[in-house]
């Protein structure tokens, strides 16, 4: 690269890349060029700060423009200055976090450069406040920082023990982290540094997962299962992009506000004499599902097939589901279940995202009832578990999951679930304490 009459030379390996930086602001004074990467650039503690980085064991170069000779102090690292023609040239080998400040020359205001390798680099945290702004170096996460008075007051996490040095605006004298103050030192690098390392994560102890036991599932299926409080799947139009089979209600389960998880469905009819087969088409993401049940008998299961080498990319799937039946006259209630899965993401930007999910049509061979259906889907969002652990069963929503819940009264189980359906397998009831969480997961039968 050719900068003002002079060539840099910029070593790039193989199967990577460089960013060159020229004429940038860093504060007060300019840079020139630099090979090393910019990072970032703030005004903080009475100084300008800014960061560059590169591969470990890489020597870059860094100019500045410089009317007069500055005041140059290598605080910590591998590194060499040089001032010429108006330009300071420092010539820096990355390793760790090296540290150069720059004074004078004709600028009030000290420029700090930190120059870290990459592995160093991503334990520097920037932090915006309404004091000004915080740089930490150290913690494997910042979450929060905030002054309080002359208090650095930091939240995040370790993984291993870890050093701690902030930046801070001027005026802060003390650091806290996580709610407990940490002895720290002012540094010539304008910041404070704690006198002992933050302590690593503690290990992780998992219990051992022993005494199983099982609760049924599945009483959507019931014929007596008060679904009152169901909405009523009556839409004539859907947002979606599949067609809705003509004579037939929407059953896209967006439509009615079921965006994730499992979906039940309850359609009751009469006048089914007659009729040897039910068949249900529906559209899932991958290796979605469906399971009926005819007045709580099983019908049977669904799968979409698993995306084998030529159908690894597809996102949509559909398939009819065909059962064998014989009704009465009725009435009868057919209960459906389907594991929708996920959307599309739309990467060729033909609204492929907008897709159905859910049953699309649902005819008999031998009878044509009229249908009226009920739908329902995941509870309101839990505050605790989070939105996307509602999954639309039934021991989600009455919190079958949560501790403190009956699932541990169950048999025992070997998680096998006789006669098709579902169930909740559960542990962590052993203990004899009423409080202890139980582990469950939902059981699925073909």
């Amino acid at each position: 690269m050719t900068s003002r009459a002079s060539t840099v030379r910029v070593p790039v390996p193989g199967l990577d890349a460089r960013l060159l930086a020229a004429g940038i602001s860093l504060g007060r004074r300019t840079l020139r060029y630099s090979s090393a990467q910019p990072m970032l650039r703030l005004a903080v503690g009475g100084q300008d700060l800014a960061v560059f980085t590169g591969r470990s064991g890489e020597a870059t170069t860094t100019v500045l423009e410089c009317a007069r000779e500055p005041r140059v102090t290598v605080l910590e690292g591998d590194a060499a200055h040089a001032y010429a023609q108006g330009a300071l040239r420092l010539d820096v080998r990355l390793g760790g976090l090296a540290r150069v400040l720059v004074e004078g020359g004709g600028v009030a205001r000290p420029l700090l450069l930190l120059l870290a390798d990459d592995e160093t680099s991503v334990r520097l945290w920037p932090h915006p406040t309404p004091s000004g702004p915080f740089l930490v170096y150290g913690p494997a996460l910042l979450r929060t920082a905030e002054r309080h008075g002359t208090t650095a007051q930091l939240t995040g996490d370790t993984v291993d023990d870890a050093d701690l040095e902030v930046w801070a605006p001027p005026g802060v004298t003390e650091v806290a982290w996580n709610g407990a103050p940490v002895p720290a030192r002012g540094t010539p690098s304008g910041s404070l540094r704690a006198t002992r390392r933050l302590p690593g994560a503690a290990p992780v102890r998992l219990p051992a997962l022993t005494g199983w036991r099982r609760r049924a599932e599945n009483p959507e299926a019931a014929v007596d299962f008060d679904d009152s409080a169901w909405r009523t799947a009556d839409l004539t139009t859907s947002y979606a992009t599949t067609p809705v089979p003509v004579g037939q209600p929407v059953l896209f389960a967006d439509d009615y506000g079921f965006h994730y998880g499992d979906v039940w469905y309850r359609g009751r009819f009469e006048d089914a004499a007659g009729a040897k087969a039910v068949s249900l088409a529906y559209v899932t993401g991958t290796q979605g599902l469906l399971m009926a049940w005819l007045d709580g008998k099983p019908l049977g299961t669904h799968r979409m097939p698993v995306p084998d080498a030529r159908t690894v990319r597809k996102e949509t799937w559909s398939a009819t589901a065909a059962f064998p039946l014989a009704p009465d006259d009725g009435p009868h209630v057919l209960s459906v279940l389907v594991r929708r899965m996920q959307h599309d993401e739309d990467g060729g930007a033909n609204d492929s995202h907008k897709a159905g999910r859910g049953l699309v049509r649902v005819a008999f061979d031998g009878a044509s009832p009229a249908m009226r259906w009920r739908i329902q889907g995941p509870a309101a969002p839990d505050p605790v578990r989070g939105p996307l652990n509602n999954d639309g069963l039934y021991g989600s929503g009455t919190a079958g999951i949560c501790p403190g819940s009956r699932t541990g009264t169950g048999r025992r189980s070997r998680f096998r679930v006789p006669g098709g359906g579902r169930v909740w397998s559960g542990t962590g009831r052993g203990s004899g304490r009423p409080s202890s969480p139980a582990r469950t997961r939902p059981s699925g039968s073909p």
